[in-house]
């Protein structure tokens, strides 16, 4: 659980069989929501993006309606979302969307895979509190994961910068 490897070679991993091990490259940025068994099944009112840090990247996120083929007459959704490393920290930043596409209204919440405790945690420039529920931030010294939940939803940029 939070181990290290370096690349470029094999590892052999036991894992009891209700267990999948999740490899990610440094630097990646995973979008997650809600399960469901069909396209639109539920309102998605929260959206995960789950990041591993240790180097720059960046990724689009892609939304379309899931249902039809409208994206192929660009009826679609791209947000830019990008992980840089700081002099103090890191900085995620989720830029304005492009495109046509409108979907409902969503949160983010940010799992951010860290080495320590993080000194502060910041939303567009204002100090977020230390706290499980509504904005503001955790950190889990177990599982060495920072919980982010930003005050902004999906309509909105936002920056989030996270001081060592």
């Amino acid at each position: 659980r939070g181990k290290k490897y370096n690349g470029k070679q094999y590892v052999h991993v036991v894992a009891p069989l209700d267990t999948m091990p999740m490899f990610a490259r440094a630097g990646a940025i995973i979008a997650q929501q809600p399960v469901m068994q069909y396209v639109d099944e539920k309102k998605v009112d929260v959206l995960t993006l789950e990041i591993f840090s240790g180097k720059n990247s960046s990724f689009s996120l892609y939304e379309d309606d899931g249902d039809s083929l409208e994206y192929q007459g660009n009826q679609y959704r791209l947000t830019p979302i990008r992980l840089s490393e700081t002099a103090k920290g890191w900085e995620v930043a989720i830029q304005q969307s492009e495109g046509s596409y409108q979907p409902a209204s969503y949160r983010y919440q940010i799992k951010f895979h860290l080495d320590k405790k993080p000194s502060t945690v910041s939303e567009n420039g204002t100090v977020l509190k230390e706290r499980a529920q509504e904005a503001g931030w955790y950190f889990d010294e177990e599982k060495m994961i920072l919980f982010v939940q930003p005050s902004g939803n999906n309509g909105q940029a936002l920056r989030i910068a996270i001081s060592r």
